[in-house]
């Protein structure tokens, strides 16, 4: 058979990769189905299977795979009778194969010990097929492609930071850690004396949910640094160029945690090799006690990595529902990062700050009678609590007309007029339990806060754009929207609920406390949005409520009595966020605090509603967001 046939075969059977592995001490080539190594849309999501009630153990399974990216490759090989899939030739075209595969084909390795057994110097050549370096002492010296990704122990990091000083020689009494330690090491130098080797690939992660920033990258590629290094030094005492290509692919470092001594930043001295960043695996196996596997989900930089994606489903659900975007930010990942890192650069900056600033508020002595204060925030009646109707004033036409004919607010406007134009006369998007569900069973919270954001922003411009231009279909579209909201099983989102969104008994405990809830409690929990909900529907009854069907109104005013004025009274334990350090607790407070000054008719029982929200000088602070 010709050679031009023989080679065409060949790269039908092989297709360009293979992979390399160990079974029973011997070598052994396998197909490799090519996955992206270095994209950013691989989050675990897409080893869930796809087969119509495949159990979750196989999606766990996937994802503690130890062959990394190539998880459908091990599962290909491993699948049904091994040899199957294992590649095989005719021992009379041995040779020929051994050409073909380190000429042509990348090689891709998943495990220490096989790359350790690849680079192993042969003992001389023998004619027992059995010896695991047999097909390699041909092929080793003219391999041109190599592709190495491992998905080590994170114990196994933390040992090479331990122990920089690696053990050469491994023994009986060294630990399992130590003898990877000493394995790293030595494959380096190896590595770089294949003297075909032109293009190198190298995949690392390790194998648990912390982020890869707790890794030490410097120390953990000193051994490769020096291997090149050396390797350079060598070709120029030769005069030969080394044309080596070498890339390093790893994950996204958080702004958090990573450090210039510890991490290779963009702005250091590059190393001899390339670095790509990709985002890392989100969804990872737990093994519970009993043995059974279960899915978690982490998150890591950057958290909002599925916004630009996001945004791009949002205006293809919206298309015929609403014709432009209402004032939606449309943001590429790179973008996406560079808010993060800006948002992170702020804590830190703001950190120092924030403790004096905190140390100062608690020095505080003012003693102000809150149910004076109050009544000093009356229009000048004696009207009880309803006096304190803090949007009188914007319901003057006067008022309404400066706002009109400001010219500075004429951009504004015309965005208002916009927005509304194209939501008159629309359906309210709904929340499917659906989606409701997400965030409990695989950590997804953007499916449900999709729709539940766009509602708030329906609430907004047409509250807006019916107070200034009282048109009948904006009032008719956010009588839809009030409507809507008082519908809504929740007005906190699931991912606020401290795991028990979908908790329907007295002992589904909370992940935050020893306390327990049931469904009821649930769906009253106070998050910083059911609270800004409350506030919101209160401000629009005081501040439309005339032009509004009297039964919307009540039923607003009943719902932001339920779900959040006495919701917050009758509690028997503090909510959590009353003794956090975070915006939540100005926020929470102060919408809640509000809404009951629109909407408590007794003095006696606002001022009480008051003394729990606010401390002895009636201010409730905000600090810096950590």
């Amino acid at each position: 058979m010709p050679v031009e046939i023989r080679r065409a075969i060949y790269a039908h059977i092989i297709h360009g990769q293979t992979h390399a592995f160990l079974l029973q001490g011997r070598l052994q080539l396998s197909v490799c189905l090519q996955p992206s190594l270095g994209d950013d849309s691989h989050d675990g999501r897409e080893r869930k299977p796809t087969t119509e009630g495949s159990p979750d153990p196989t999606w766990a399974r996937r994802l503690r795979s130890s062959w990394g990216p190539h998880w459908g490759c091990e599962e290909v090989t491993y699948a049904g009778n091994l040899h199957e899939h294992c590649l095989s030739f005719p021992t009379y075209r041995f040779l020929d194969v051994c050409d073909f595969v380190s000429e042509r084909t990348a090689i891709n390795i998943t495990d220490l010990d096989t790359l350790d057994v690849l680079l192993q110097k042969p003992f001389g050549l023998s004619s027992d097929l059995n010896r695991p370096w047999h097909f390699w002492d041909y092929t080793r010296p003219g391999i041109r492609k190599l592709g190495i990704a491992l998905r080590l122990p994170l114990a196994f990091y933390k040992a090479l930071q331990e122990d920089e000083n690696f053990v050469s020689v491994t023994n009986h009494d060294t630990s399992i850690e130590s003898n990877k330690c000493a394995t790293w090491a030595r494959l380096w130098p190896a590595i770089c004396q294949l003297p075909q080797l032109r293009s190198l690939h190298i995949w690392l992660d390790h194998d648990d949910r912390p982020s890869w920033s707790f890794v030490n990258e410097r120390v953990a590629l000193r051994p490769v640094i020096a291997a090149l290094t050396a390797h350079m030094q060598a070709c120029s005492e030769e005069r030969t160029t080394s044309h080596m290509d070498i890339t390093f692919n790893l994950p996204k470092l958080h702004p958090r945690f990573a450090r210039p001594d510890t991490h290779f930043f963009e702005e250091s001295p590059p190393p001899p090799f390339s670095i790509e960043r990709r985002i890392r695996q989100r969804f990872h196996c737990e093994e519970w006690a009993s043995g059974n596997l279960n899915v978690a989900y982490k998150a890591d930089f950057p958290v909002m990595h599925e916004y630009p994606e996001l945004c791009e489903e949002s205006t293809k659900q919206l298309e015929g529902l609403v014709d432009t975007t209402l004032d939606q930010v449309d943001m590429t990942l790179e973008q996406v990062e560079d808010f993060e890192r800006m948002l992170w650069e702020e804590v830190f900056q703001e950190q120092n700050s924030s403790d004096k600033y905190q140390s100062a508020t608690r020095k505080s002595t003012m003693n102000i009678d809150i149910g004076k204060l109050c009544r000093d925030l009356a229009s000048g009646t004696d009207e009880g609590a309803f006096g304190y109707d803090l949007f009188r004033w914007a319901g003057k036409q006067e008022i309404i007309d400066q706002v009109l004919s400001n010219p500075l607010l004429q951009a504004s406007r015309e965005k208002l007029q916009s927005a509304a134009k194209e939501l008159r006369g629309k359906d309210i998007p709904v929340l499917p339990f659906r989606l409701f569900k997400l965030f409990d069973m695989v950590g997804d919270r953007l499916g449900y806060e999709a729709p539940y954001f766009f509602r708030r922003k329906v609430l907004l411009v047409s509250a807006l754009s019916a107070w200034l231009w009282n048109d009948p279909e904006d009032i008719a579209t956010l009588e839809e929207c009030i409507w809507a909201l008082c519908d809504d099983y929740t007005w906190s989102l699931p991912s606020h609920m401290h795991g028990s969104s979908l908790s329907i008994g007295i002992n589904a405990g909370s992940s935050t406390s020893n306390t327990h809830r049931n469904s009821t409690e649930s769906a009253l929990n106070l998050d910083l949005f059911a609270c800004e909900t409350g506030l919101a529907l209160a401000e629009i009854c005081a501040l439309l409520g005339d032009k509004l069907h009297p039964f919307i109104v009540e039923r607003a005013r009943s719902e932001v009595m339920r779900r959040v004025i006495y919701s917050y009274m009758h509690k028997a334990t503090i909510q959590h966020w009353e003794i956090l350090n975070s915006n939540w607790c100005a926020v929470c407070a102060g919408s809640i605090g509000s809404a009951a000054m629109l909407l408590v008719d007794n003095d006696l029982e606002l001022a009480a509603i008051l003394r729990n929200l606010l401390p002895a000088d009636g201010w409730k602070s905000q600090p810096p967001l950590r």
